[in-house]
């Protein structure tokens, strides 16, 4: 059956194959937000072309936008753990050097006052 032959419902239920009523992204649209990008498709979102995302697409939009923004919350942490850690890393690093340099200036010293 073509496609705009096809009822809401069926389309609906295409899409509803998440848990318990959940609406998941068809593929079709997420290979579509995808392509767009997140500033454009919150462009579109935001001034609202009903020719672009109406009704079903809307939610899908929305959806898209909110799994983006917690995959980029999860990057941000995970990229802020790890400058913690290069920030620790690098202070012992340092101290080490530190303790290093004051042995072997304490050896030179020592054999100066011999």
């Amino acid at each position: 059956m073509p496609e705009h032959e096809r009822s809401a419902v069926e389309r609906t239920g295409e899409a509803r194959r998440g848990k318990a009523g959940q609406m998941t992204i068809s593929d079709e649209n997420r290979a579509r937000f995808e392509g767009l990008g997140t500033a454009e498709v919150r462009h579109e979102l935001g001034v609202g072309y009903v020719r672009h995302l109406s009704g079903e697409q809307r939610v899908q939009a929305q959806e898209w936008l909110a799994e983006q923004d917690a995959n980029f919350k999860d990057a941000t942490i995970e990229a802020k753990r790890r400058e913690t850690r290069q920030f620790i890393l690098g202070i012992i690093v340092g101290a080490l050097g530190a303790l290093g340099t004051i042995i072997a200036a304490w050896l030179v010293i020592k054999v100066w006052l011999i």
